[in-house]
This record gives C-alpha cells, sequence and structure tokens, in this order.
C-alpha cells in the first residue's frame, strides 16, 4: 500500500491513510528516497538479525534519515517499550551496515495511525548500541537461578540450589 503510493501514487482512500500521506508528502516534496518493506539483515552481539523497516526516508545530502513503524489501534504506552526495541534494533543494524557514520544521528519514529500520533527519538551509535545492550544483558541471564523465587516454587524440596 505505502509502496504503490510512493512508486506509483496510487491513491490512499482511508481517511486514516490520509494522516499517512500526509507524513510521506513532507518528504517526497524535498527530495528525499523513501524505502518501504526494507528488509536488513545485520550482527547485533554476534548473533544474525533480520528486521523489515516499514518505512525508511533518507537524504545524503542532508545526512538525515528517519526509521519510521506504524501501529493501527489504541496506542498504548505499556507496548511502546517493544517498538521502541525493534527501531533502536533496526537504528543500529544501518549503523552496522555502514548506512550511517559512527557520529551521525538517527531518528526514529513510531506513528498510530488510527490516533494520527507519532512519537520520535534520536539516536546516536552509542545510545543505540548501550540500549541495546543494556537489554542483551538481561536476555543473556537466564540460566541464573531467581532465588527469591525458590520458596514460591513448587521444587523448593528437592531442588539442589
Amino acid at each position: 500500500l505505502i509502496e504503490n503510493y510512493i512508486k506509483f501514487k496510487k491513491p490512499l482512500i482511508d481517511e486514516n491513510l490520509t494522516y499517512l500521506k500526509n507524513e510521506i508528502d513532507q518528504y517526497l516534496d524535498r527530495n528525499f528516497e523513501l524505502f518501504s518493506e526494507l528488509t536488513i539483515k545485520f550482527k547485533l552481539f554476534n548473533y544474525m538479525i533480520t528486521g523489515i523497516i516499514d518505512l525508511l526516508i533518507t537524504n545524503e545530502k542532508l545526512n538525515e534519515i528517519l526509521i519510521i513503524d506504524f501501529k493501527t489501534g489504541i496506542r498504548k504506552k505499556e507496548n511502546e517499550e517493544l517498538y521502541w526495541f525493534q527501531l533502536t534494533a533496526y537504528a543500529y543494524g544501518l549503523f552496522e551496515l555502514n548506512k550511517l557514520k559512527n557520529s551521525d544521528k538517527v531518528k526514529i519514529q513510531i506513528i498510530y495511525l488510527d490516533e494520527k500520533q507519532k512519537v520520535e527519538r534520536v539516536l546516536s551509535f552509542m545510545d543505540a548500541k548501550n540500549y541495546l545492550f543494556s537489554y542483551w544483558v538481561k536476555l543473556n541471564s537466564f540460566d541464573r537461578p531467581n532465588l527469591n523465587h525458590c520458596s514460591n516454587c513448587e521444587y523448593n524440596k528437592i531442588c539442589q540450589i
């Protein structure tokens, strides 16, 4: 849908998509390159990650890059951390793939189509790396027992920990 609008100017009929059209048009009119549903594959802490960026907007002359993720439905702030992780990973991937210099900044944006809202953050390479690393440390400790849970565990009488 987005790709057809960008490439062929096929109309976006739904009234919620008018908001999307206006968001996209501001970049089309200013000689930005837009890439819809862009698959990227990159290394993240020795693992290969593959993701699909909803919309990547770039302008090399202005040294600007924007990564957008579209969401439908009601905005739930409790879900946003997952979305920020996803977008930060994409930003990190673009740094890793040398699409951005480590000194560059990248804007990441969540657009809630139904609510016609957008929220955004601006990241450096180190911002992205540190953010992802903080999650990596948490995820890498699955093998460590949570001793606070022992008194509630059904196996506490036979456990050897």
